[in-house]
């Protein structure tokens, strides 16, 4: 299975949904969650070029379908999302030729909103709606669950959570930083990757927002405070606007070029626009560099870093306990509940704005 490959070799993801399916006619204010059922083949051939361009892991399209988010009552969450795994196994039906692994991805976006103290929705509104969406995937048959575009370390815990306490399927998280390695409500790189460990994520990294030389630095940081497998999904370029279309600047040959430094990581995809036709030179030119650095220096196994994080730092040391955690709250299920670190409920009650896991 393609999971078993985590953290041993480059994994290939995917990349933009919306932007082909605004190729295809989407409308503006149109949910792309419908296409699943309206439009089924505008997406399973989208999907289908990934998986022929070399992509191991595909995501559904389904990044708005959470109760919060997806404001369409004529179909239900549970016809989208079961829909959309349906179309993403038989684009890879179609897609594959070599026999390869493969995996398909539920895809968790953000709900739109801003939770509070910051804005009005509720930590345990958040959560029920990304157990919800959570639950619907696994039934559906979905492979794992890519939780992503994430810019608030509390919503990000709420959908981490939902998805380990309500599911078995393995969890990647990904959020989007700016160029400084800051989320929109302030969390830094140290922070959000105390966070993502503690709750046992197991694969964690970014997507969106910058483009691949952007994203270098940020990488390199990361690596040094994860021994988690990275995943790192850069926009081509930075967006820019052309005849009220959102464009990218990065032609498929820089891009490969530049994305040489994913190396460092080991998942690989391409945010905001079509990966087709650039994933060819991508996998020939990384997989060598990949090579080449784990004969230089092999990847470690763990990472011998404490740190004690708030929601916008984070205070690290050499050896000990690890504790992390967004901001003030109590959790929504009991210690006897909870399927992960029963210990991170216990303290997140005690200590306030601190969640707590071992490494």
């Amino acid at each position: 299975m393609i999971l078993e490959k985590l953290g041993k070799e480059l994994i290939f993801l995917d990349g933009g949904m919306g932007t082909l399916l605004q190729d295809r006619g989407l409308a503006a204010g149109e949910l792309p969650e419908l296409w699943n059922l309206t439009k089924p083949e505008a997406v399973i051939d989208i999907q289908r070029g990934y998986f022929e361009a070399g992509s191991d892991i595909v995501l559904t399209n389904t990044f708005g379908a959470n109760r919060v988010k997806f404001s369409d009552d004529s179909e239900s969450l549970k016809a989208i999302i079961k829909a959309a795994v349906d179309n993403a196994r038989k684009a890879a039906a179609l897609g594959i030729t070599d026999g390869r692994s493969y995996a398909v991805a539920l895809d968790m976006g953000p709900t739109g909103k801003l939770l509070r103290p910051l804005g009005d929705l509720s930590f345990d509104e958040a959560y029920e709606a990304f157990k919800e969406a959570a639950i619907l995937g696994e039934e559906a048959g979905a492979d794992l669950i890519q939780i992503e575009t994430m810019s608030d370390t509390y919503e990000l815990k709420a959908a981490v959570l939902a998805a380990k306490e309500n599911t078995s399927l393995p969890v990647f998280a990904t959020v989007i930083y700016d160029e400084k390695g800051k989320l929109l409500t302030g969390g830094d790189i140290p922070s959000v990757t105390a966070l993502l460990e503690g709750l046992r994520v197991d694969a964690i990294g970014m997507n969106c927002g910058l483009g691949p030389e952007q994203m270098i630095p940020l990488v390199q940081e990361l690596r040094r405070y994860t021994s988690l497998p990275i995943i790192v999904k850069p926009n081509a370029g930075l967006p820019i606007q052309r005849d009220g279309r959102t464009c990218y600047d990065v032609i498929p040959e820089k891009f490969a070029a530049v994305m040489d430094f994913v190396s460092i990581g080991r998942l690989y995809g391409k945010a905001g626009s079509s990966l087709m036709i650039v994933m060819p030179a991508v996998r020939f030119r990384s997989r060598i560099a990949f090579a080449e650095l784990n004969a230089a220096e092999p990847p470690p196994s763990t990472r011998k870093i404490s740190s004690v994080s708030l929601w916008k730092s984070t205070v690290v040391s050499s050896t000990g306990t690890k504790f992390s955690g967004p901001t003030p709250q109590t959790g929504q299920t009991s210690m006897e509940e909870s399927k992960i670190a029963p210990q991170t409920r216990h303290l997140t009650s005690f200590l306030g704005p601190f969640a707590f896991g071992l490494r």
